[in-house]
């Protein structure tokens, strides 16, 4: 990466001050714990300060050898990592702004180094003509014109500045009004606050009510999902569905008349509908299989056709059409990729889907018409894209989750942009057809150690208790101490402490995001962790 000559190693924006020689981050004098990588990523964004750091080349500096996977999660966490030293906020950033896709940039302001506001100003050079120069060769500007050379002049400009006030006036009067995705003044407010896992919503045709899978607080069982329905501004939560699955996907039908969906893992799977107000199921079609529940939980969705007489889904064998009318089902030609997550257009034009080449590890997010033909590429991502899909309703734009929120992709050309109203782990974003409604999934998971009674299996207390993730931990021969794995440093590193969680100290220090853990005493009392692929004894 280019890194301009810098007169001093000290840099100073706002209440804060970097010095780059001893890698120290301090506000008012007080220093600030930053964790290597991240600080380098600050680092290469203050010395190019004001210009795009390309994620391509932060992964050159820092992660060259790791693969995609352990480069996303690196850089995504130094990123978040810097933003929490500075108090800074990825959705009203005043520090480090994300450029959709390409890198990050400091937007801060960045004070001049002691060495620049201590030069010295160019002493006047006389010209035999008697014009003055400065000691860089550049001319003096001659005196002042008469006022009455200027004046014209400035009547020109403000005629021209209200003309051109006047004509983005219009433009604004004129201009229809906009949806959920592209309005700045929208508020997220919490639609359930249930124990457990809430997912997949799907919006009722007025936007009143939100249909959506819900575990019933049971997520450690094999198949807990059913289908529940709630109105907008209640506390009430009505039961659909009563028969469970492992992983199920609702679909409201345009007429608001249906609720589809799929069922996969439990009693009964397949494609099935059931009345919006509850009661006997109806099986639609076999199929929409995913090998695997996590691959149903990554790309398995279910959309109507706007005129509400075809379903499009997804199976491990591509994407199918279902024709309702006689129970047609045909394939989607999609070319040589892997697709998933397939949404009609509310026009009823286009089906967008997310298309993987595990071939050359890229990903896209594509469109095809309905008339055939072949798709067209509008967003590619580096490794597997891991995000869901929702359109407006001009049909002119997609929402996508991807990291650090929910973006906005513009189908007919230009750059993806964040929505200001997602959160960074927003996921499976729903759009009401009517009420400018957006409805999107956030999780919160922690991870912690406790410990239990033998003899009467209870729970007694959290052991070494943190607020990240913490696990695998294994007890040492004398029962005395446990080792453990934990990102309390800021990388996943291992940990010993005393069987009470007291005195911890941090075994294993390597700074680097990798996958270092699964600690295990040997007799001899050393402790034997893996990282990637090795094995290292200490």
């Amino acid at each position: 990466m280019r890194e301009p000559e810098q007169a001093t190693r000290v840099v100073r924006f706002g209440v804060f001050e970097v010095d780059l020689q001893t890698a120290e981050l301090r506000k008012q004098g007080v220093r600030i714990r930053l964790p290597g990588q991240s600080f380098q990523v600050l680092e290469a964004l203050l010395l190019r300060g004001g210009e795009l750091v390309t994620r391509e080349e932060l992964k050159q500096k820092l992660w060259p050898s790791d693969s995609f996977g352990d480069f996303e999660h690196g850089l995504n966490a130094a990123v978040n990592r810097v933003r929490e030293a500075l108090g800074d906020s990825s959705d009203n950033p005043r520090f480090v702004e994300t450029l959709p896709r390409r890198g990050y940039r400091f937007i801060a302001p960045i004070e001049p180094s002691e060495s620049e506001t201590k030069k010295p100003h160019p002493e006047p050079v006389a010209l035999p003509d008697g014009q003055a120069t400065s000691t860089a060769g550049a001319p003096s500007q001659p005196s002042p014109a008469p006022k009455s050379r200027w004046i014209p002049a400035l009547a020109f400009l403000l005629l021209l500045l209200i003309a051109v006030g006047t004509f983005f006036f219009m433009r604004l009067r004129n201009r229809p009004s906009r949806g959920p995705a592209d309005r700045e003044n929208l508020r997220a407010t919490p639609l359930t606050t249930l124990p457990g896992r809430e997912t997949k919503p799907s919006f009722s045709p007025d936007g009143s009510q939100v249909v959506f899978a819900w575990d019933g607080g049971n997520s450690n069982t094999a198949n807990p999902f059913n289908l529940y329905v709630k109105a907008i501004g209640s506390e009430k939560v009505d039961q659909l569905t009563h028969e469970p699955g492992g992983w199920i996907v609702p679909a409201w039908s345009p007429d608001g008349s249906t609720i589809a969906f799929v069922r996969q893992g439990g009693k009964k799977e397949g494609i099935f509908s059931i009345s919006a107000r509850g009661g006997p199921e109806r099986k639609l079609a076999e199929g929409a299989r995913a090998s695997t529940l996590e691959m149903g939980e990554y790309a398995m969705s279910l959309s109507w056709s706007s005129d509400g007489r075809q379903l499009v889904y997804y199976t491990d064998d591509g994407l199918r059409v279902l024709t309702l009318g006689n129970g047609e089902v045909r394939p989607v030609d999609t070319g040589q990729c892997g697709p998933g997550n397939p949404e009609f257009s509310p026009d009823g034009k286009w089906i967008a889907f997310d298309c993987r080449d595990t071939f050359k590890g890229v990903s896209y997010l594509d469109l095809l018409s309905v008339k055939g033909g072949d798709a067209k590429h509008l967003l590619r991502f580096a490794g597997a894209f891991s995000g869901h899909i929702a359109w407006t309703n001009d049909s002119q734009r997609i929402i996508i989750s991807e990291s650090e929120g929910l973006w906005e992709i513009n189908i007919n050309g230009g750059e993806p942009h964040r929505l200001s109203i997602s959160a960074e782990n927003a996921d499976e974003p729903a759009i009401a057809p009517r009420g400018d409604r957006l409805a999107y999934v956030t999780w919160h998971s922690t991870a912690n150690i406790w410990r239990a009674d033998t003899r009467t299996g209870l729970s007694r207390s959290v052991l070494a208790p943190s607020i990240v993730e913490q696990r695998n931990p294994d007890i040492s021969p004398d029962g005395k101490r446990i080792a453990f794995e934990s990102e309390r440093s800021g990388f996943h590193e291992v940990w010993v402490a005393n069987l009470d969680g007291s005195d911890a100290v941090q075994l294993s220090n390597f700074h680097q995001v990798s996958l270092t853990g699964s600690p295990q005493w040997s007799p001899g009392r050393p402790v034997t962790f893996s990282r990637r692929n090795m094995a290292t004894r200490y």
